[in-house]
């Protein structure tokens, strides 16, 4: 919209309250090769949509003017250039997390995914700091699209790492407190807010019951791949899942714990691959 305004082709000021509303078309992401993390892709893909087309308020004046210092700040960093870091960091303690990673998702749209390792390294301490401030205010909204962007883009090496693996060292996602509450706040996201339960409010309760208990194993499994990618320890899964299963009443834990089974073969495969690598590096 404010490409249009500045046009050279139209003479046009944009009145004092006037709003400008985001618009963010929907984009779909790539299988991946790892068979793990192409399960989640189809539902990152309807997640990352639903949070960037779901904000119909449009922006207010400091909010925009925020998004757009942001959008000046990722274009610099993508270029390997200098941006204002105090003034950025600053913004991101406060309520502006949103404005930021709409910002940075704008890249996704434009098709920009691989990134130079000096443009890698940048958004994995942006991305850092964010989600320390976004836990310590409960921002959990901002954390679940933090997960998500951070299984978007990539810098080539030997092989592609995602910005996941630069943040992943942060303590917050070894921490089992954390995940729960994400879960939390995900599963009931969902429950009262998607559209696709209103439809169910006329059934029965079984049907009802039925229905929830699918968006609860979904979401936990979801966030079980998310934790691997975010290298969870190994020894903590069982007991969250216990707690989750507990919680809320899962009838059945099949499928939960068959996603569980598929990632401690995903780490042992992972450790003999480490392992074969190191053996060969020595005997050369």
């Amino acid at each position: 919209m404010n490409s249009f305004i500045n046009s050279k082709f139209v003479k046009f000021s944009k009145p004092m309250d006037m709003k400008c509303v985001s618009y963010t078309p929907q984009i779909v992401l790539k299988n991946r090769n790892d068979p793990i993390e192409s399960v989640i892709t189809q539902k990152v893909n309807t997640e990352i949509n639903a949070i960037f087309l779901s904000g119909g308020n449009g922006l207010k004046e400091n909010e925009e003017n925020n998004y757009l210092f942001f959008q000046k700040c990722i274009k610099l960093i993508l270029d390997q250039k200098d941006y204002e870091k105090d003034k950025l960091l600053k913004l991101l303690e406060t309520n502006n997390r949103e404005q930021f990673l709409t910002a940075l998702n704008q890249c996704r749209v434009e098709g920009i995914f691989e990134l130079p390792q000096k443009s890698f390294d940048n958004l994995c301490f942006l991305l850092n700091y964010l989600v320390n401030f976004a836990i310590q205010n409960e921002d959990f909204e901002s954390i679940k699209t933090t997960i998500i962007l951070s299984q978007t883009f990539y810098v080539e090496t030997n092989k592609k790492l995602f910005l996941n693996s630069g943040i992943a060292s942060n303590k917050n996602w070894k921490d089992k407190v954390f995940w729960e509450k994400i879960i939390d706040y995900a599963i009931n996201y969902e429950i009262n807010n998607s559209q696709g339960f209103s439809i169910f409010l006329e059934e029965d309760s079984k049907a009802r019951k039925s229905r929830v208990e699918s968006a609860i194993t979904s979401n936990i499994i979801t966030y079980l791949f998310n934790m691997k990618l975010f290298k969870f320890p190994e020894d903590k899964y069982k007991e969250l899942i216990e707690d989750l299963i507990n919680k809320y009443k899962i009838e059945d834990g099949e499928a939960i714990y068959g996603t569980l089974n598929s990632i401690n073969m995903e780490i042992e495969n992972e450790k003999k691959k480490e392992d074969n690598l190191n053996d060969n590096s020595e005997n050369k």
